[in-house]
């Protein structure tokens, strides 16, 4: 059997996608974001003992489950989530963010990294959606300098499928967190006239009913589910989206260009924006820089083919430990 869990946001998502599966509440780390950028990490830093509880809730939540479900999980799978690791139970960690880039310094680096790697030494495995080589796409996050133990390589993990389909309109994404969710969608609405194709805007918004009504060359969604997705990028021009690790996998595995906007502050998707845009996949813009007007030809710097790379990575790794 399969049982997945989470809250809000992720459960609702995951629901949509697996109906027939029972879900468990499990309470998420609930980091608030910053409006400003420039706070971004500080921020996070004075939220560091909300999550150290967290981690300690979810070890204590998993031993609770493990006795209630009376043994029948053979596998917990943790989707960057620190605690759900067992002493009786074989656990895998899926992590791309093996490395951490503060911004604060290599000092405070290499203890985020310490702290990290500790966690992450609790589980059986530490499974990496990245590869090894020269197409390794998270740079220094997946490749740090000092390695964590029993790590492995798995490749690239999406849920599309790639298409093939002439392109209709160009295709906004949004996703991540408030407020800067909002404030991307405010500053994009303000210049889509300067598009001058027909554009989708997908607003990143499964749970709300509130929409925004359609205009000239322009539809508005709320959400997509993943059929739907990769139907609408195959049929982009271009994407417009942040920098998180999900966008890039779904982008590069469905062969896609992209303008990339990283989450002011956001260390992480910086580096993988910057770390891509060096090897001609993607163009990169900082939100304060953002213009429409430009997008076009930001796009044609962006020369070099993205590679469709297979996803068996995953179900290899199941298979390796007798799960099928």
């Amino acid at each position: 059997m399969v049982t997945l869990a989470g809250e809000k946001e992720t459960a609702e998502l995951l629901q949509r996608e697996f109906p027939q599966l029972e879900m468990l509440f499990l309470k998420g780390y609930r980091i608030k974001y910053p409006k400003k950028g420039l706070f971004f990490m500080p921020k996070m830093f004075i939220q560091l003992p909300k999550v150290f509880s967290a981690i300690k809730y979810e070890n204590a939540w998993l031993k609770v489950q493990q006795s209630v479900m009376q043994g029948k999980w053979d596998l917990v799978i943790s989707d960057n989530r620190y605690g759900l690791h067992h002493p009786t139970l074989n656990t895998v960690i899926i992590t791309h963010q093996l490395g951490i880039i503060s911004g604060m310094g290599r000092r405070v680096d290499n203890l985020f990294v310490k702290y990290t790697h500790r966690w992450l030494n609790n589980f059986q495995q530490i499974w990496i959606p990245d590869l090894k080589d020269e197409n390794n796409l998270a740079g220094n996050l997946s490749r740090p300098a000092v390695m964590p133990k029993e790590v492995k390589y798995i490749g690239l993990l999406s849920r599309l499928e790639p298409l093939q389909s002439k392109p209709e309109h160009i295709l906004i994404m949004l996703s991540g967190p408030e407020p800067q969710r909002s404030i991307l969608e405010r500053k994009l609405n303000a210049q889509l006239e300067k598009l001058n194709y027909p554009c989708l805007f997908v607003r990143g918004l499964p749970r709300s009913k509130q929409t925004i009504p359609n205009r000239k060359n322009v539809e508005f969604v709320n959400h997509l589910d993943s059929v739907e997705l990769a139907a609408a990028i195959a049929k982009s021009k271009f994407v417009i989206c942040r920098s998180g690790y999900s966008s890039i996998m779904d982008l590069i595995r469905m062969g896609k260009k992209a303008l990339l906007i990283p989450t002011p502050g956001q260390t992480e998707q910086i580096h993988l924006a910057e770390h891509l845009h060096e090897k001609g996949w993607f163009a990169i813009v900082s939100q304060k820089d953002l213009d429409l007007s430009l997008a076009d030809q930001l796009i044609a710097s962006a020369q070099t083919p993205l590679p469709i790379m297979e996803v068996n990575g995953f179900k290899n790794a199941l298979a390796e430990l007798g799960i099928q």
